[in-house]
């Protein structure tokens, strides 16, 4: 790939009698105004030559914000939404100032050759997505109360004539929706066109586990006691 930036504008204009890259080559690469320079895609499609770039921003904006999203929970019945509907929008000006701005900024050697560099390579821009958290929590908030356990620490029972051999109850790990993951997922699947989501448990140990309780040495004596009754 010939490295347009690494010759001086002067060199560049002269070259063209000699066969190499002149002005009028090195121009032609340049995106025309008001249009998306070629090779740049905007999540992953390309804007047409004749058609509006923000006109196109704002149809992929509405693809991806409309589209039906489900989330499933395991034992639960899964649950129908829309981006939109969870308050997620694209800063559509953004993603047409940042397709504009390829092969317009700098001298010319510098936009020629990213102009060329681009036509070459490909440039994705993923659109600016922006999800909040709140419309989601407000959506699962009854799966998140119906999937919160506390978590149970393993207890150890002392053995003796009246109560039988010592033994250990196992520690129970606790649930609850993850929200922050879950909000992870379902900007990762709007991204990605993906069209369910599972919604994220994550497990929490007790301090006391099973592990900890095996590990305590119980074979020592500090004390005893007895209590009588009766005269």
């Amino acid at each position: 790939m010939r490295r347009l930036a690494a010759l001086p504008l002067l060199l560049l204009l002269g070259l063209g009698a000699a066969g190499g890259w002149g002005y009028a080559e090195a121009a032609a690469l340049l995106p025309k105004s008001d249009r998306v320079p070629t090779g740049v895609t905007r999540h992953v499609q390309a804007c047409p030559a004749d058609v509006d770039p923000d006109a196109f921003a704002s149809a992929l904006a509405a693809r991806m914000l409309d589209r039906p999203l489900t989330l499933t929970i395991q034992g639960e019945a899964p649950l129908v939404t829309t981006g939109r509907a969870l308050g997620a929008t694209v800063d559509t000006d953004e993603a047409v100032r940042a397709a504009l701005r390829v092969g317009r900024v700098g001298s010319f050697e510098d936009r020629a050759q990213e102009a060329y560099a681009v036509r070459q390579a490909g440039l994705d821009h993923p659109l600016p997505l922006r999800v909040p958290l709140e419309p989601l929590a407000e959506l699962l908030g009854g799966v998140i109360d119906a999937k919160a356990e506390r978590a149970q620490p393993a207890r150890r029972q002392l053995g003796g004539a009246a109560f039988g051999p010592a033994r250990i109850a196992p520690h129970r790990p606790g649930r609850h929706v993850d929200l922050h993951a879950t909000l992870d997922r379902v900007r990762a699947a709007l991204l990605d066109d993906e069209p369910t989501v599972s919604v994220a448990i994550a497990e929490e140990q007790p301090r006391e586990t099973t592990e900890v309780a095996a590990a305590i040495d119980v074979s020592t004596k500090l004390a005893s006691f007895e209590t009588r009754f009766g005269g």
